[in-house]
Formats: structure tokens, sequence, C-alpha cells
């Protein structure tokens, strides 16, 4: 039976519909270290894994599913410093709908 540890996974980016600005995807991708996003399927397996007995003895972990990008420094985030005026503008209009 499986202890009643909390575990969680911290996904990055995962395949999706929305995306801010379509012309930052490629940029994301050629500076992922597996240039591509994560599948939901991977996502589901990982949950599927730590719901099972096979991981009895795992509690209170948080793993972290992201291509090997947390291992490369992350830091996703600094490439918004890169995106134009424009680029804000229509992620703030996509935010707002």
């Amino acid at each position: 039976m499986k202890n009643p540890g909390i575990e969680q996974a911290a996904a990055k980016i995962v395949e999706h519909n929305w995306m801010p600005s379509r012309e930052f995807e490629p940029r994301a991708l050629e500076q992922h270290p597996m240039k591509r996003l994560g599948r939901h399927e991977e996502l589901a397996n990982l949950a599927a894994f730590l719901l099972s007995n096979a991981a009895q003895y795992i509690n209170g972990e948080c793993v972290v599913i992201d291509g090997g990008q947390w291992l490369r420094g992350a830091g996703e985030f600094n490439d918004l410093l890169e995106l134009s005026g424009q680029e804000w503008d229509s992620m703030d209009q996509a935010r707002k709908r």
C-alpha cells in the first residue's frame, strides 16, 4: 500500500495550445537541452509512478520534470528581458482574455 506522503511534480514547459508569442517558441526550444517541449504523457507517467506501489518509499518529494532545464540553470524567465515592446503588449492582451 502506498504511504500517505505528499509528492508533487514540478513541470516546466509542457506542450499546450497557448503560448503568449509564437515568435518566442523557437528560441525557447533552441535553448532547451532536449530541443523540445515536454509531452503530457511524460507528466502523466511520472504521476502514475508516484501513485503506484513501486514508489512506496518516496515521500514528500518534488520531482522536477523539465527535460534538463533545471540542471542547466533554468532561467527561462531571463529570456523575457529580450522581448520587444510589441511582444509584451501581445502577452498582456492574451492575459486579459
